[in-house]
């Protein structure tokens, strides 16, 4: 029995069913919004051509430092696939003007290099809820990526966020995705899984 009022939850299509196909389509497109749906990305002249534009600096960066770094393999889709690790290349500007990027660069446990950005306040800065003056110390917040080969600057806009409101914030790559190395450095070897050179 039914409180009054309430309805009865209807049971979920079946898979594989119209229903479930038409569903599923909807919840695709929900997903895909900010980009696609009203006032989204795609709809924005500027965005295309931004997005080009950092596309190509990013990617230019990725294969120099590749190639500066010839035993640190980068061989994941951030470093493969051109724009993947461009993020929103509208907030391209942000560093130095609405806050502070700096790069940082550690080995993790197993040897590998993993790549990450530090983002602060600016100098100065207003809290832009309050309008007084940012001091620190600040609080500091670590945004891990947690999807599928999902890059951390597909997370810059939420650290950036962040630190314009007092925040310090840190996102990285973790092994194997984005601009983090991919394999493990444990025996000192560039190839730890197949030295060519072992007899």
């Amino acid at each position: 029995m039914l409180p009054a009022g309430a309805e009865a939850a209807t049971d979920p299509p079946r898979p594989g069913s119209v229903e479930f196909v038409a569903r599923d389509a909807k919840n695709v497109l929900d997903a895909y919004g900010r980009i696609t749906g009203p006032g989204g990305q795609l709809s924005n002249p500027a965005y295309l051509p931004a997005l080009v534009r950092t596309s190509s600096l990013v990617t230019v960066a990725q294969l120099l430092t590749q190639v500066a770094n010839p035993t640190r393999v980068v061989a994941t889709a951030g470093q493969l696939v051109p724009g993947w690790n461009a993020g929103n290349p509208l907030r391209s500007s942000w560093n130095g003007k609405r806050g502070v990027m700096t790069p940082v660069a550690f080995t993790n446990r197993y040897g590998a290099l993993l790549r990450g950005t530090m983002f602060t306040p600016r100098p100065g800065a207003k809290d832009p809820y309050t309008g007084a003056t940012l001091r620190g110390p600040f609080p500091g917040v670590v945004i891990t990526p947690g999807s599928v080969q999902g890059s951390a600057p597909m997370y810059h806009w939420a650290a950036q966020d962040l630190a314009e409101r007092g925040y310090v914030t840190f996102v990285f790559d973790v092994q194997g995705q984005g601009t983090s190395e991919t394999l493990p450095h444990t025996t000192g070897s560039a190839l730890p899984f197949c030295n060519l050179l072992a007899s």
